[in-house]
């Protein structure tokens, strides 16, 4: 009988696969121990899970919804408490009235004020009488020489007022002391110590300040 080429070759290759045997497996290697003293690896951590990505993002907008709320009660309090608040007094205008009858404007008051202190600047003999005074050879003498009349003044009324038998001449008589007392201490005794420059000086003051001059 005789054979074609195909079922020869076909015989061939089945007698080599059975001499040979089937191919081998490959086996699962295990892994290798690290050696002695080599530091250990660390196991690579997962990659984060989208679930936490959600959770920060509803965090997020739980605590925008709660600062929106507190900023909204923070409002609320607010406009209550303008609505109980009595409104701010409005301030008069400049040329209003004053509300005191007979009391001056406060504005004009200050700028009249100022207007008499450059008069009292510009004045050279005001100025010259306040240099001749500071340098008064007797100006140190001045507090003692006031004292001493403040004192002999009250011993006077005392003695006075108990030669006095009616009570409305005591009465006069305390009033009369009370002024010679001051008028004395304030311009008599300054006015003899410290002479013309003193009265320059107050002369001055009282055409300037009260006068208005």
């Amino acid at each position: 009988m005789k054979m074609t080429f195909p079922v020869f070759f076909l015989l061939l290759w089945s007698g080599l696969s059975f001499a040979v045997g089937p191919a081998p497996v490959a086996k699962p290697t295990s892994p290798v121990a690290p050696a002695a003293g080599a530091p250990a690896l660390k196991p690579a951590m997962p990659a984060a899970a989208p679930l936490a990505n959600n959770n920060s993002e509803k965090a997020a907008q739980e605590l925008n919804k709660e600062l929106d709320g507190i900023h909204q009660q923070a409002q609320q309090v607010l406009n209550q408490v303008e609505k109980l608040a009595p409104p701010a007094p409005a301030l008069p205008p400049h040329d209003a009235p004053p509300l005191i009858p007979g009391a001056p404007v406060l504005p004009e008051n200050l700028e009249g004020m100022r207007q008499k202190l450059m008069t009292l600047a510009q004045d050279e003999r005001f100025l010259k009488a306040v240099k001749d005074l500071w340098d008064h050879p007797d100006r140190n003498k001045l507090l003692a020489i006031q004292a001493a009349f403040f004192l002999f003044m009250i011993i006077l009324k005392a003695f006075v007022q108990a030669k006095t038998v009616h009570w409305f001449k005591r009465l006069f008589l305390g009033f009369l002391f009370f002024v010679l007392t001051w008028a004395g201490i304030l311009y008599v005794i300054p006015l003899v110590l410290l002479g013309e420059p003193f009265g320059i000086f107050t002369g001055t003051l009282w055409r300037v300040l009260v006068m208005g001059g």
